[in-house]
Formats: C-alpha cells, structure tokens, sequence
C-alpha cells in the first residue's frame, strides 16, 4: 500500500531529470514536450535547485549536485524506465501515472491542492493493483470468480470504458498498449489492444499481474546496462 506521499513542483521535478541528461519525457498529458531547460536563465535554475535543497531533496559536492531521499530513489526507477502507465477515467479531472522499472514503481499525481505540484509515492508493483482498486478501477476482491468457472458473456465494445490504462514509452512517447476496462454484469474485462491485434481478457488479480509483468518486462533494461 501507499505509505508516503512527497511533494514537488512540476519544474523541480523536470530540472531533475534535465540535470540527468533527459532532453524529452512523456506520461502526463501535459509531457509531450521538450524538458532541456534551454530558456531557463542560471538564475532560474539556482532558484529551483536552493528550493530542492530546502526540502533536503538535492545536496552540493563541489560544483555538482548530489540527489537526496526520495529525489534519489525517484531516478533510480525513472531513469531505467521504459514502460509507463497513464490512468484516464471519465469524469474523475484526475492524472495519475506509474513509471516502472523492475518490481518497483513511481506514482505520479497532479496534485488538487498544489498548482504545478506532482504528488509521488514509490510502490512496488503489487500496490499499483490495491491503488486501481481504491480508485474503482478494479472490484473488491470478494468479487472475484474462480478462474475455473463458465466462461461469462463479454462486454459490448462500443460502450464506454470504466478506465482506459495506456502504456507508454517514457523516453519515446510511442503507445505501447492500450487497456480498456469494461464491465458486463458484475463482470469486469480487460479489452487489451497491442501492436494491431485485440484481446479480451476476463480481470482477476492474476491475470492482471500477469499483464503487468509482461508489458514492463518486455522493455525493461537488464540491470548491468543501468545508468544510474
């Protein structure tokens, strides 16, 4: 489950990866740009940097910067990423997307409170199912059926879905699949399009974790090849 929660500004949080070495990041609706901060003046940059410092997030050495906390252990799963997961459901005004890496994720929300604040939570990829769930994505558990029991009649197609879950390439932008969450009855599928093909597919815990390990670990990056 989600234990903390931290908070940083959108700009702080695009000078971290800059200083990195990313030039573009995507996830968020609101990513699908350049993040180099090519018409950020030096002062602009001190500024953001001594407030990352304030909340203990970054530290000097020298003439570099060293990341601190939660900054730290954020890279260390953004930086080998190459799977994310933007959440949209219809109505709710909310942007919520994981970043994975390995068995370890990063949530990122657009904080209500904050203007131009994500809120970030570092899960591992069995809490990423308990947050669907309290976000009525997927039921409770005492909904679920045997995997052994008659196959249920699926959804109709043309219905909105109660959440669509899109994959993407952090670094690249490209849709790597798309997730459609539709009920039928008490029923809930997976109506799951990847590379041209379309697969239905009845939701129980399994065959979600199933789903989720197969996405990120078709592009996750062998640990030896980490730059970190």
């Amino acid at each position: 489950m989600v234990d903390e929660r931290y908070y940083i500004g959108e700009e702080e949080f695009y000078l971290l990866l800059a200083g990195k070495g990313i030039e573009r990041w995507y996830g968020m609706s609101s990513d699908e740009k350049g993040i180099a901060p090519e018409g950020m003046s030096a002062t602009d940059i001190y500024r953001i940097l001594a407030g990352l410092y304030q909340k203990g997030l970054v530290s000097w050495e020298g003439d570099s910067v060293r990341l601190e906390g939660i900054a730290s252990e954020m890279m260390k799963i953004l930086l080998p990423s190459r799977c994310c997961m933007r959440l949209e459901k219809p109505g709710s005004g909310e942007e919520v997307i994981f970043y994975f890496n390995g068995s370890r994720a990063v949530m990122l929300e657009l904080s209500r409170r904050e203007n131009k604040t994500f809120r970030i939570s570092i899960l591992s990829q069995n809490d990423v199912l308990d947050v669907l769930t309290e976000a009525s994505v997927f039921p409770e558990e005492q909904l679920f059926y045997d995997a052994e029991e008659e196959t249920p009649e699926q959804p109709q197609l043309n219905d909105p879905p109660l959440a669509t879950l899109i994959f993407l390439h952090p670094r690249e932008g490209r849709e790597l699949e798309k997730i459609r969450i539709r009920e039928r009855g008490i029923d809930i599928f997976m109506d799951i399009e990847r590379e041209m093909t379309r697969r239905i597919v009845r939701f129980t815990p399994e065959t979600w974790q199933e789903e989720l390990l197969e996405m990120c670990s078709a592009h996750d990056i062998p640990e030896d090849r980490r730059e970190l």
